[in-house]
């Protein structure tokens, strides 16, 4: 059976950027989404294949003013979102 799970990011949040490198356990990792991509109907999963379906255009901001590298910016007028097919087993 097939169910779609939808990732809704309606909310606003900051990234606080420190100077000490952290190490992280990755063996746990089930996706990493950087949301870089410029002009794409899907955003790549970094880990693993669990990609997402750009629904709406969310726009991407990558001029200078992020903290690290690029952005995805969601209006909440325009009902952007992310989604992913999650398969029930």
């Amino acid at each position: 059976m097939r169910h779609w799970l939808t990732i809704f990011l309606g909310f606003a949040f900051s990234l606080g950027v420190t100077s000490q490198a952290q190490a992280f356990d990755l063996t746990s990792l089930e996706a990493h989404w950087k949301l870089n991509e410029a002009t794409s109907a899907q955003r790549d999963d970094s880990h693993g294949s669990n990609n997402l379906t750009d629904v709406n255009d969310v726009e991407q901001i990558s001029d200078g003013s992020n903290k690290i590298d690029e952005a995805a910016h969601f209006t909440n007028a325009d009902s952007e979102y992310l989604s992913i097919a999650y398969n029930v087993t």
